[in-house]
C-alpha cells in the first residue's frame, strides 16, 4: 500500500493541484475538493484553461502557470505538460520525454474520496485515499456567505463582483473576492485571496470556458494503466522533485513554515 506522504510529495512537486480556497493553508485533497464544490457549485460542469498566480510576501516576481482544467459535479481533472513548463532546460525536457514523464494528470473523485495521479507516458498511476489523510466526509462543511460589491468586466465577460466569506465549523473565517460571469450562468471565472498564514496573494482565472456535460472517462483511470508499487512511487517522487528544482523560471520559493510559539 502506498503511503499518503509519498503521493503528497509528488503532487506538491509537479504542482497539479490548486486549492480554490487560496485564503487558507491546504487541509488535504478531500477538504480542497469539498471547498471547490462549495465555491463553484455542486452542479457545475465545464472545461477551461486555469491560469493561477501567487505573489509571495517580499518577493519581486509572481509564480504563474496555466493548465487545462475540467470540472463535473465535484469531480476534477487537471493536466500538466512539462514540455511547456517555463525554465526547464531542453535536455531535461528530452529526458522526461524519453522516460515517459512529460505529461501528468490529476483526478479528484469526491464520490470515492480518492485522488489519482496518472502518468500517461508510462500507463501507470498513483492513488490517494483521502481517509488515510484524516479526511472526514461526515464533518459539517464550511458555510459560504456572499455579498455583491460591484460589477466589472473580466477577460471579456461582464461580471458581478462579490465578496465571499468561508466560515468553518469552528467559526474561522476566510475572505475571498470572486467575479461571477453573467453570460456563463453566474459561474466564478476569477477568484482572489490573501493567505492569512504567510501573506501570499493568490489568483485563479478560468479562460476559454466551455459549459456543458463532460465525458465521464475524463475522470477515470484509463484501462490498461497499472498502479505503482511503493518503491516505484518513492523513486518517481524523488525524480519529479529534482525536475521541479531544476526549473529556472525565476519564480519565487514559498516561505518556509513559520514555527508555532
Amino acid at each position: 500500500m502506498k503511503t499518503c506522504s509519498t503521493v503528497g510529495i509528488v503532487v506538491s512537486a509537479i504542482s497539479l493541484t490548486v486549492s480554490l480556497s487560496i485564503a487558507q493553508e491546504s487541509a488535504g485533497p478531500g477538504e480542497d475538493a469539498r471547498q471547490i464544490v462549495l465555491i463553484l457549485g455542486k452542479d457545475r460542469s465545464f472545461s477551461a484553461t486555469m491560469a493561477a498566480s501567487v505573489q509571495y510576501e517580499g518577493a519581486e516576481k509572481q509564480s504563474r502557470g496555466e493548465k487545462p482544467y475540467f470540472l463535473s459535479h465535484g469531480n476534477t481533472r487537471t493536466e500538466e505538460d512539462y514540455t511547456r513548463k517555463p525554465g526547464l532546460q531542453s535536455k531535461v525536457i528530452e529526458a522526461l520525454k524519453k522516460d515517459g514523464l512529460a505529461q501528468m494528470v490529476m483526478i479528484t473523485r469526491p464520490d470515492r474520496q480518492t485522488s489519482y495521479l496518472l502518468i500517461p507516458g508510462r500507463k501507470s498511476y498513483m492513488k490517494m485515499d483521502w481517509r488515510e489523510t484524516g479526511f472526514d466526509s461526515t464533518a459539517k462543511p464550511p458555510k459560504i456567505e456572499r455579498k455583491e460589491i460591484g460589477k466589472e468586466t473580466i477577460d471579456g465577460h461582464t461580471c458581478v463582483k462579490v465578496q465571499l466569506v468561508m466560515i468553518s465549523s469552528d467559526d474561522t473565517k476566510e475572505e475571498m473576492t470572486a467575479w461571477e460571469a453573467t453570460d456563463l450562468g453566474g459561474m466564478i471565472i476569477r477568484l482572489d485571496s490573501t493567505n492569512g498564514y504567510d501573506g501570499s496573494k493568490g489568483s485563479l482565472l478560468f479562460k476559454n470556458v466551455k459549459l456543458g456535460k463532460l465525458d465521464p472517462a475524463l475522470f477515470e483511470v484509463p484501462t490498461g494503466f497499472k498502479e505503482m508499487s511503493q518503491e516505484e512511487s518513492v523513486e518517481f517522487g524523488s525524480a519529479m522533485m529534482h525536475v521541479e528544482m531544476s526549473a529556472d523560471s525565476g519564480a519565487p520559493t514559498p516561505p518556509s513554515k513559520k514555527s508555532t510559539p
